[in-house]
């Protein structure tokens, strides 16, 4: 937060397009718990699995911007990770 204290949204976007526990689930209630504990005062949304949607077999650039059209906030930047 000392980093940038004007946060006011947080989006967990999974990196994996299918469920399970051991990658998606694992981390998603794990940044749960965290921001429960440490009470951050912005928002946290995480954002489920998208195997159910045709974007799984879409190029990566036109996957990402369809995901990023569907999240109704503004975003100033992006951080990933990379497994």
């Amino acid at each position: 937060m000392k980093e940038h204290p004007g946060v006011k949204n947080v989006i967990l976007v999974p990196l994996y397009p299918h469920y399970a526990m051991s990658s998606f689930e694992t981390a998603a209630e794990y940044a749960k718990e965290v921001y429960r504990k440490k009470r951050y005062p912005f928002e946290m949304k995480v954002i489920d699995p998208f195997t159910a949607t045709p974007i799984i077999s879409m190029p990566l650039p036109k996957a990402c911007a369809l995901m990023w059209s569907r999240i109704s906030i503004t975003c100033c930047s992006a951080i990933t990770a990379y497994r």
